[in-house]
This record gives C-alpha cells, structure tokens and sequence, in this order.
C-alpha cells in the first residue's frame, strides 16, 4: 500500500488546490483514455475513474486514476501500471511469494477444466498479479484465453482482452453483459471476467464454469 508523505514547500502544485485540480482535469480530458472514462469530462463533484496512458524510459505504462469527492474537495490516487509485458515481467509464483504446497494448489487448479479459482486478498495484495501469472500457463496448449477487464491491466498478446468501462450514467444493457455475450459466441476455453464485484459478476463465472470452461478471477477479501 501506498504511504502518505509530505510534500517539499516548493512544490506549488501542491499547495495550491485550485492549480492542481486545474491540472488533474487537464489530465482526465486530454490525455485518458475515452474508451474507459467513467465520465465524459473532469467533475469534481463525482467520484470518477479512467486509465491515463504514459511512456517511460520507452516503456508503455497507465495512470490508473481513481478520484473520490469528500467534504474538503477531491482525493485522488494514481496507481502506475506497466502495460505491456515482456517474458522476464511475469514473475513465477515462488517469485510472487507463494509456498511449495500453495503452489501445488494453484497449478493444479489452473490445469483444471472445468474449474472456477478465485484469488482473493485486499487492495494492493498482488491479485491482478498473480492471474497474470496464472493465465501464462498452457498459452502454448492451442486454447482460446478471454479476459473482460474495467479497464486492462496487463496486455497479455496470448490472450484476447476485451476492455470495458462501467459508466455512472450507465441504463439498460450494462458493459459487462454485452461484453460477456460476445465472448461466449467467441468460442473461449479460459476466460478471466475481472473482478467478482456483484451478482452480475457471480452468476456469469458460475454459469461459465458450469458449462465446461475454466474461469479465474478475483475477488476483494482479506482471505
């Protein structure tokens, strides 16, 4: 998890709310991502999300940008994310941290067809993570992966990543369901539907599993 420091004094930016929030909105019109802005434009009266793509020493990475309105203004957290993975990204799970005997768990389920494995753990555990690192497995098999993703995390060039964004003023059809009903005339062997956030959710990766595919996912829970 992040820790909270204090800023320099010379730092203007932020010692002045209103140029930061001029700057932050600058950010989230120009520069995110339209296709998974929670919002159309910078409110700061909402509570928004969107995925702002940076370069780095060359490297393609993203701005995860979550914003929250409290009674003070706008808190807002940019989690830095590296898109594009090479070989040596993808850690192992001993690398992840995970023991003998749990890895022994995991790459047998991961084997498993049909199956549902959850990972489950709080903000910041290495979720997201470790999927990536489980849905490595069997990309030379000649099976179909699918992921449906708010919004892509890792670009995984063996997997088909479809990426949505759940909209505040979303009404009728939800992203997720008319994501979901395509994937399932794609004929797909193992799917990742992200999160595991609502019924939603749920009840697409049990009837996902029940009729004969592998499904991982994630779910927010401290075990």
């Amino acid at each position: 998890h992040g820790k909270l420091r204090e800023m320099p004094a010379h730092d203007r930016l932020s010692r002045n709310y209103a140029s930061m929030l001029d700057a932050v909105s600058a950010a989230y019109n120009a520069r995110a991502d339209s296709s998974n802005r929670s919002h159309n434009h910078f409110d700061d009266t909402q509570h928004q999300s969107c995925s702002i793509p940076v370069a780095i020493r060359g490297r393609p990475y993203q701005l995860r940008y979550q914003s929250v309105r409290e009674n003070r203004g706008v808190d807002i957290v940019l989690r830095l994310l590296l898109n594009e993975a090479v070989e040596s990204d993808v850690l192992t799970l001993a690398q992840l941290g995970y023991s003998a005997d749990q890895i022994e768990i995991l790459e047998d389920a991961v084997h498993r067809s049909p199956g549902l494995t959850i990972i489950a753990g709080e903000t910041g555990s290495g979720k997201s993570t470790t999927l990536r690192t489980l849905m490595s497995y069997e990309r030379d098999s000649g099976k179909k992966f699918f992921s449906i993703e708010d919004p892509v995390e890792y670009i995984q060039p063996h997997m088909t990543q479809v990426p949505i964004q759940r909209r505040a003023e979303e009404s009728g059809e939800s992203a997720f369901s008319a994501a979901a009903k395509v994937l399932l005339r794609s004929d797909p062997d193992k799917l990742m539907p992200g999160e595991i956030r609502d019924s939603e959710t749920a009840l697409f990766a049990r009837s996902m599993t029940e009729t004969g595919h592998q499904v991982l996912s994630t779910i927010h829970a401290s075990s």
